[in-house]
């Protein structure tokens, strides 16, 4: 069984913050659905491509939970952890445009109301640098891998540049020995059919150029090519 507390925010910051009540230690049970507005009218959630909920617990803590996207809200999580430490909170709700734009509402209150019967194993912790650090973490792997395909990417164009061409028929091809610095424009027998070889490497093959079909395996093992060189 869940609980879904609804509200409405406007992102113009001139409206009252909202308040949601939830009760401390509560597991997996309550949400907090927002409906988003700018000056009364409704925001329109197409560009937005993540969002999330930050909780300031009243000992000061911070959870950092992602939000579920719908049509014209976005759903968040109020997760045992946000819950641990009753009293009063504060939440923000981030949007993430797909630009890399951020926008967030008005922070809304969060009373946590107090369990008659505390569960003293659950300790309040702080997400908030926990999520930084892999943030941090995930952005330097993905530049770095960006760096390697860019530069993968310049080598390959540095040797195509450099390419020669030459046109022959499938017979003369398979009679010469490839070479690697060549594009081979191959016709069969009946002149119907341009294959493309980059040496030996079998690149594209149709009726013309403008219909052929990549070959993926080939157009691969010429970007290794070029990162081994």
């Amino acid at each position: 069984m869940v609980v879904t507390t609804q509200i409405s925010t406007d992102l113009s910051c001139t409206h009252a913050p909202s308040t949601i009540y939830a009760k401390q230690g509560d597991c997996d049970s309550r949400f907090v659905e927002v409906s988003y507005f700018v000056q009364n009218e409704s925001l329109d959630l197409e560009d937005v491509y993540r969002s999330e909920i930050r909780v300031k617990k009243p000992d000061g803590t911070i959870t950092v939970n992602e939000g579920s996207l719908g049509e014209s809200s976005v759903t968040y999580p109020l997760t045992d952890q946000s819950l641990t430490q009753s009293g009063n909170a504060s939440v923000d709700f981030l949007l993430y445009g797909s630009s890399g734009e951020v926008i967030s509402s008005v922070p809304a209150n969060l009373v946590i109301i107090a369990a008659a019967v505390g569960d003293e194993a659950v300790i309040s912790t702080d997400e908030y640098q926990a999520f930084v650090s892999e943030f941090e973490a995930y952005k330097a792997d993905s530049t770095e891998q960006l760096n390697a395909l860019l530069t993968a990417t310049d080598e390959l164009s540095v040797r195509l540049g450099a390419l020669s061409l030459v046109k022959c028929t499938q017979t003369e091809y398979e009679a010469l020995t490839p070479d690697s610095d060549t594009l081979y424009y191959v016709t069969d027998a009946q002149g119907g059919t341009v294959t493309q070889y980059l040496g030996s490497v079998k690149l594209t093959s149709g009726s013309t150029p403008s219909n052929a079909n990549l070959y993926t395996a080939g157009l691969s093992s010429t970007v290794s090519y070029a990162e081994e060189e």
